[in-house]
């Protein structure tokens, strides 16, 4: 048995299937979420089998969840520079990210669009989630102007995401975090990417930590809004 380690972006296996044309290690991308229980997992590689279609060459693995015991399957498709694509797996989760009520209140519609994504992600349309969660940094980053700045409503409204950082953004670590953000949320909708060294995986990282401090002040503007009992 193999496991998975939770910590690396992706993992390698060394495949074996001759009849295919295939000896080789691959990397692929881990599933770090059981399908049935929803816990973070490393899964347990039970085994697998390839399959040929006309040029197009596929791995199933079949994992089982050391938390739960229950088997799921991974496909990947694979290529010829020894990496994968993710396909899909089974069965697939429901699974939402939850967030911080007061957060609910700001931004509905960024935890909406977040989890949209965050569900495209891991029905492995990796080329297309990528414009999701930037959307969703627009709607989080705009909401949380607005609510600081309410006389520019309709400015913030209409202001591309950069100058409204620049402008509207006070915190120094929310301002670097949004603004490496938007580099590669665009990188997400270009033909070249400018930082190629970067994925979906550390957009996502940065959102999250942008939420963190985010949820931080809004426990501070709620406790600013306390006034004295007389």
């Amino acid at each position: 048995m193999h496991s998975l380690d939770l910590d690396r972006k992706y993992f390698t296996y060394f495949i074996d299937a001759p009849d295919l044309s295939l000896y080789s290690e691959y990397e692929f991308e881990p599933i770090s979420v059981c399908p049935y229980c929803e816990i973070a997992i490393s899964p347990i590689i039970d085994g697998y089998f390839c399959n040929k279609i006309n040029d197009r060459r596929f791995v199933t693995f079949l994992c089982s969840c050391p938390v739960c015991y229950k088997t799921f399957i991974v496909k990947y498709e694979l290529s010829l520079n020894n990496r994968s694509t993710l396909i899909n797996y089974a069965p697939t989760s429901s699974i939402e990210k939850t967030f911080d009520p007061k957060l609910e209140v700001l931004s509905p519609d960024f935890i909406r669009i977040y989890n949209q994504s965050l569900r495209a992600k891991e029905l492995g349309m990796s080329d297309i989630c990528g414009l999701g969660f930037r959307k969703a940094l627009e709607f989080l980053i705009k909401d949380y102007a607005i609510l600081l700045n309410k006389e520019d409503k309709d400015r913030i409204e209409r202001l591309n995401l950069g100058p409204c950082i620049r402008e509207y953004i006070d915190n120094p670590k929310i301002c670097t975090l949004a603004e490496k953000s938007v580099w590669l949320g665009n990188d997400q909708a270009h033909y070249v990417e400018k930082h190629s060294d970067r994925d979906v995986n550390d957009l996502i990282k940065f959102i999250d930590r942008i939420v963190f401090h985010i949820s931080g002040e809004l426990v501070d503007y709620d406790a600013s809004s306390i006034q004295p009992i007389k």
